[in-house]
């Protein structure tokens, strides 16, 4: 056989194979009035997430004219159509339809997966929940997935508004993503400055982290102070840890609580009722390592010689135990 005559034979296979494979493709994608299929099956690409449920799905099938629960499927739309018609849903994010040459029509079904959900300070019923892309997802009353909760101001389309929603949206990925944090952390805050502030779950602080800039250095900051600085303070006495700040962390009492302890333990007395007598010999240095003392009450009819005495014996008693100055603190009855 000559060349020519083997050109010309593969030109017409050729020809012939392009009706077939456009046949094939219109069965699989737009299939016509009169077709049957014998079943539907339906696949959950992200089962753990349950905004949509199987009955949900069959729920569009049906208002698309296909319904399910026949022996034989009919149906009249495209499964372009179909697609478009499912991928509508507010908790859907991507659908494929397509039919097999054994009568079986396939429904893959992606869901939208939520990452964080953001509630306003000035309403307690509204929130939403944002995607990996900060892009927002409807809430469920179906279904209320685990995922950190942050509480901020209402928040809307504007390039400062999304920033701060690809923030906290970051923010929430990073403290999923490691088991200690994602633990620990139960709720993230946007303060009044637009700064984040993490919710722990122990302790009567806050963590202001100012925004998701250097996060993984903050977090590893914070752990080693977690580890290591609360052995040498009182992590109760501060209501704030800040993370902003490049290699150190800082932390601070802005409820204004006096912080240092009373080194004598004594009850604080009325202006009126109190005096106080210091030894002219007092060395401020030793203060922090005195004994506490006790005030003791003068009669109204002590006289002053006597008072004097009284005085001295106290004095001479607490040398005794420790031959450091003392501060005495004296209560006098009111008149």
């Amino acid at each position: 056989m000559s060349s020519r005559i083997k050109k010309i034979l593969r030109n017409l296979i050729f020809l012939v194979t392009i009706p077939c494979v456009i046949g094939a493709f219109v069965f699989a994608n737009d299939i016509s009035n009169n077709s049957i299929i014998k079943s539907v099956k339906i696949q959950m690409l992200n089962p753990a997430i349950s905004f949509i449920t199987n009955d949900d799905v069959e729920e569009i099938l049906r208002e698309n004219e296909v319904n399910t629960n026949a022996k034989e499927v009919s149906y009249r739309r495209s499964l372009k159509d179909i697609e478009r018609q499912l991928e509508n849903n507010k908790w859907i994010s991507d659908a494929t339809v397509f039919a097999t040459n054994n009568g079986v029509l396939n429904i893959r079904i992606k869901q939208k997966e939520p990452v964080i959900r953001i509630q306003h300070k000035d309403s307690v019923t509204y929130g939403y929940y944002l995607d990996e892309y900060a892009n927002p997802i409807e809430w469920s009353e179906k279904y209320t997935p685990r995922v950190l909760v942050a509480t901020c101001p209402s928040l809307g389309y504007l390039k400062s508004d999304l920033r701060l929603k690809s923030s906290l949206v970051e923010t929430a990925q990073k403290i999923r993503q490691d088991t200690f944090w994602n633990a620990f952390v139960t709720q993230i805050d946007l303060n009044e400055k637009k700064e984040l502030n993490l919710i722990p779950a122990l302790g009567n602080h806050v963590i202001n982290i100012g925004n998701s800039e250097k996060l993984k250095d903050k977090l590893n900051r914070l752990m080693v102070f977690y580890q290591h600085g609360f052995q040498t303070i009182d992590w109760t006495r501060f209501d704030e840890i800040d993370a902003r700040f490049d290699g150190q962390i800082v932390t601070r009492n802005t409820a204004g609580e006096v912080l240092s302890e009373n080194p004598y333990d004594t009850p604080v007395l009325p202006k009126s009722n109190e005096k106080k007598v210091l030894n002219k010999s007092t060395d401020k240095s030793t203060k922090a390592t005195q004994p506490a003392v006790k005030a003791f009450p003068i009669r109204k009819n002590d006289t002053k010689k006597e008072i004097k005495e009284l005085q001295k014996k106290e004095v001479k008693k607490l040398n005794s135990i420790q031959s450091v100055p003392q501060t005495i603190q004296v209560k006098t009855k009111s008149n």
